[in-house]
This record gives structure tokens, sequence and C-alpha cells, in this order.
């Protein structure tokens, strides 16, 4: 007797988790820091940790950027979808 093929389940599970999941913060990390300084910026709905001070700061203006986006979409953490996120993100 032959096993049931548990992928036509794995794939509805799936589609439906994508269409339950929503993104409830921002977490960015700068892998290219060589001072040895820790830097470490946290908001409401995002946490931003490394890198040099250029990359850090490029990482908090992607967060304000990205919140003003959304804030102006009508848009907020925990509610949105990760695509929608995706689409708002485009072009910061």
């Amino acid at each position: 007797m032959a096993a049931k093929d548990p992928a036509p389940d794995a794939r509805k599970t799936c589609s439906a988790r994508a269409r339950r999941s929503t993104v409830t913060g921002l977490l960015g990390v700068g892998l290219d820091r060589k001072d040895g300084h820790t830097r470490i910026t946290k908001g409401k709905h995002f946490v931003l940790v490394g890198g040099p001070p250029e990359t850090h700061e490029q990482m908090q203006e992607f967060a304000v950027k990205l919140n003003e986006r959304m804030k102006s979409a009508g848009k907020a953490f925990g509610a949105v979808s990760p695509r929608e996120l995706k689409d708002l993100s485009r072009g910061l």
C-alpha cells in the first residue's frame, strides 16, 4: 500500500498561512562594521543593529521613510502583509 502524497495539503496550508501572515516589525542588521563599535537603534516597530556609521544611517533612513510611507498608505505593523510591505518599500 502506497503512502499518500502530503504535497497538496502542504500547499493549501502554505497558501493559507501566506494570506494570514502579517509583519509586526523590522530588523536591520549591518554586517560590514570594522571599527569595533556596536550601534543599536530601537524604534516602536524596528531594531537596527551593527554596521559602520554610514550603513547604520542608511538603515535608519530606510526605517523612517518606510514608516512614513506606511502611515500615508494607512498601513501599520501588525496589519500589513509581507507582500504589502515589500510593495511599500520599493524605491526607498
